[in-house]
């Protein structure tokens, strides 16, 4: 806001002593910087959401106006963990390759990672759940 104030104040200034196509470029910039908050405003609320229910692990993602969700049933889902630093967590499920956390730091893709494992197996009853077992990831 204040940029757009200070570009027009001084291309008012120029175009009041004789310079009008300073406002004009002044109108211009104005024009891409609104451009750039719209496109910015689409995607704050990029992300993903992966929630264990059930039997069910429930994947939305959200990306500008586009919203997917996938429902991956436990017997099936397969956990993948990240490679590298640009590599997102894989979860497959019959058939379906779905890549989530590219958001966040890679420790953080990992840690996530590794509780929906943990939270998969214990679903699975491979082990006792621990009343503090992460069930929702966003």
């Amino acid at each position: 806001m204040l940029l757009c104030v200070v570009s027009l104040s001084i291309g008012a200034v120029f175009w009041w002593l004789g310079f009008g196509v300073v406002l004009a470029f002044a109108g211009i910039e104005l024009i891409a910087v609104a451009a750039a908050l719209l496109i910015h405003t689409r995607h704050v609320g990029d992300g993903e959401a992966v929630v264990l229910r059930g039997r069910v692990v429930e994947i939305e993602i959200r990306h500008g106006a586009k919203v997917s969700r996938h429902d991956l049933g436990l017997d099936w889902l397969r956990v993948e963990l990240p490679v590298g630093d640009r590599c997102p967590v894989v979860i497959h499920g019959l058939g379906q390759r779905i890549g989530v956390g590219l958001q966040v730091p890679f420790q953080r893709r990992l840690a996530f990672a590794k509780d929906l494992r943990r939270a998969v197996h214990l679903a699975h009853g491979v082990q006792r759940p621990s009343p503090d077992a992460p069930q929702f990831w966003s």
